[in-house]
């Protein structure tokens, strides 16, 4: 591990401790709030908290507050909130991402709309607990928007400056959301190329994992038009990067370690690049195999395994991970001749790394 690599972890592992302490606080006065209302609403609120403190890096925190440590060094409790912020948002699309893809699994726990199924099964009878499930995780995970919103309208930050940072929030779940849609079609579409697929990456994942928290960071701490055009160049490659990686992970990976179950796009018929590039490249035989399989929830034993062999043997695993680190050198090159803060710029450096070389 590189010494960049190595004080980013450590750097991550700060914010997280810091981010958790404030999470854990912030909704427990929501709870209170929301008990007033009604017992339902304080339990979707308690739902809500733990499935934001359950786990998580809290990679996009860290990266905002890198993001405005690159241009100062002041102790600004704003920043704080936009990281908790970030993590509320996360917790707002990974809610509704996994009704989408109908996982029930999420870092290690049941998945907000698998909860309220079971919570339907043990105390009603009326109408189907499925259904009930579905709509009670679209509207925590609109719950968990709405109190993004309010920790950054929490900060004390003058009314220019959180006009630029609103602006940044809204631009991010602009092309995220459109992201998703485009991701959400092309499992039905029939000539998915990889421009389309790296497209979709870039808005669903470079957008709100990299370029939106740092670019409200940035801000934050006033830094220049140009600076931002140089945070994009870097969060732009980085963010695929990240999902390639992370495709990876989810055919290859622990599941211990990353807290889904493998196979988990296969089963939701995801066409990722390393499927696409398997599809391209296998025999008829086994891109029968693959096809036929894309969607299927109920895998056979062995499945996996095979499709396992597919993805590394028609090539789609090596071609994966090498552009996965071309993108990465890139994001490396946009952070050349910067002169921006030793502390920001390690961690920036660091993030490429921990991204290129991550199992979890």
């Amino acid at each position: 591990m590189n010494p960049n690599e190595k004080a980013f972890r450590l750097a991550l592992a700060a914010v997280k401790q810091e981010v958790d302490r404030r999470l854990e606080a912030f909704p427990r006065g929501k709870v209170r709030d929301a008990e007033a209302l009604s017992p339902s609403a304080g339990e979707m609120m308690e739902i809500l908290r733990e499935f934001t403190l359950r786990g998580g890096k809290r990679f996009r925190a860290a990266v905002s507050l890198y993001g405005y440590r690159c241009f100062s060094d002041r102790q600004d409790d704003a920043v704080w909130n936009i990281a908790m912020s970030m993590e509320l948002v996360q917790s707002y699309l990974l809610i509704h991402d996994d009704v989408i893809d109908e996982d029930a699994v999420r870092r290690g726990g049941s998945t907000v709309h698998c909860a309220y199924e079971a919570i339907h099964r043990a105390r009603f009878s009326r109408r189907e607990p499925r259904h009930f499930g579905v709509s009670m995780a679209v509207m925590c995970g609109d719950l968990a928007g709405a109190l993004a919103f309010e920790a950054l309208n929490r900060a004390c930050i003058e009314a220019r400056v959180r006009e630029r940072i609103l602006a940044a929030m809204t631009r991010m779940l602009f092309l995220v959301i459109h992201g998703e849609s485009m991701d959400v079609l092309s499992e039905s579409e029939e000539n998915v190329t990889e421009e389309h697929v790296r497209r979709i990456y870039a808005l669903k994942v470079s957008a709100y994992t990299l370029e939106g928290p740092l670019h409200m960071g940035a801000l934050l701490a006033g830094a220049a038009v140009e600076d931002l055009e140089r945070l994009t160049r870097y969060a732009l490659p980085l963010g695929e990067a990240f999902q390639i990686q992370d495709d990876i992970l989810g055919l290859f990976g622990n599941e211990e370690k990353t807290g889904k179950p493998l196979g988990s796009d296969i089963k939701a018929g995801k066409r990722t690049l390393l499927v696409l590039k398997a599809l391209e490249n296998a025999p008829p035989g086994e891109r029968a195999f693959l096809e036929a399989r894309l969607g299927n929830r109920r895998l056979e034993p062995g499945d996996l395994e095979r499709i396992r062999g597919i993805v590394r043997d028609s090539g789609a695993l090596a071609y994966a991970v090498a552009l996965a680190r071309r993108l990465g050198d890139e994001a490396r090159e946009a952070l050349r001749g910067a002169r921006w803060r030793a502390e920001g710029l390690g961690f920036l450096e660091g993030a490429v790394a921990f991204v290129q070389d991550r199992d979890y």
